[in-house]
């Protein structure tokens, strides 16, 4: 409706038309963020009528933008094509985290390929769009947008790699994570297993499976539970504690590795120590050589009167160092 209106208003004015549908994509976007960020897994209704609006009104966004602006390569047609299928992205991250933390799923394998989809997907985008603005002919006012959207794809294209990184890095710490849970915690083995009789995980209140581990209090839980337990936690900034007995759930710490860098530093290190008993082997030398010598004199000028230091006219053995 304000896309409409900003164009029915000032039909010829270039700005308006490049300013209203971001304008309209961005509020309607910080609206949508901020009520995916409460959403409740237990108001299934409300959820289900939210995104019917939202989605409704997201295309008539869309819809609009592509009928009414002027020149279909211009930074708003990227920008309105863009933003639900990055809220989408969001909102399915947001549920995840609800079902992660709610029931102690373990498993974020599809909330990671969503974003690599996504990233993957506009990134072809903005090359395809970059190619068309570096390469065509602009007439009129779009002379402008087009010089200015060739380096706004660009910087598109290096946010989305930065995107990136995120879940990867989430990947990378939760495979890491896992094995020292592994490594720490040792997994039922299948006599074990069959020995239990109606014992469920105090986490999920399910049965107990081959991922199964055991804690030093002896207690057991699921794998992805405890996992979803030292996640939480460590997002709070609070110690771990078994559910049954309180008791700390400490994680054997990753054995490092001598890098390039600690190897420098040690071989620094080893110099300077090194560089000091020299100096101090130095310093020895002289002072028993400025002693001897010393002595010598003290005896050839004993009857003259006439006293004799160890440094002579060159100072002491302290200040030779």
């Amino acid at each position: 409706f304000w896309v409409k209106v900003i164009y029915t208003v000032h039909p010829d004015c270039w700005t308006y038309m490049r300013g209203g549908p971001i304008f309209a994509a961005g509020l309607m976007h910080t609206l949508v963020g901020f009520y995916t960020e409460r959403l409740n897994t237990e108001q299934n209704k409300k959820t289900q009528l939210f995104y019917g609006i939202f989605l409704t009104t997201l295309f008539m966004i869309v819809f609009n933008t592509l009928y009414l602006a002027p020149d279909h390569v211009l930074l708003e047609t990227v920008f309105m094509l863009r933003v639900p299928i990055d809220t989408l992205c969001n909102s399915a991250d947001t549920i995840f985290k609800l079902c992660d933390n709610a029931l102690g799923v373990d498993n974020r394998l599809p909330v990671y390929t969503t974003q690599i989809a996504r990233f993957s997907f506009w990134s072809a985008v903005h090359l395809m769009q970059f190619i068309l603005v570096s390469t065509s002919n602009p007439i009129g006012p779009t002379l402008k947008a087009r010089r200015a959207d060739k380096y706004i794809y660009f910087f598109l294209f290096m946010h989305d790699l930065l995107e990136l990184t995120v879940p990867v890095r989430h990947l990378i710490v939760q495979i890491t994570n896992e094995r020292y849970i592994t490594k720490t915690f040792p997994k039922l083995t299948a006599l074990e297993l069959s020995a239990l009789v109606d014992e469920t995980c105090p986490v999920c209140l399910s049965e107990h499976t081959r991922d199964t581990v055991r804690l030093r209090c002896n207690h057991l839980l699921h794998a992805g539970c405890l996992h979803s337990i030292l996640r939480q936690n460590a997002d709070t900034m609070q110690a771990s504690r078994c559910p049954m007995c309180r008791a700390d759930i400490e994680i054997t710490p990753p054995a490092t590795r001598t890098s390039h860098a600690t190897g420098l530093n040690l071989f620094g290190t080893g110099m300077r120590g090194l560089r000091t008993r020299q100096r101090g082997h130095l310093y020895r030398s002289v002072q028993g050589a400025a002693h001897a010598t010393a002595t010598a004199a003290t005896d050839v000028l004993g009857g003259t009167g006439i006293q004799a230091t160890a440094g002579g006219r060159f100072g002491t053995a302290e200040q030779l160092i």
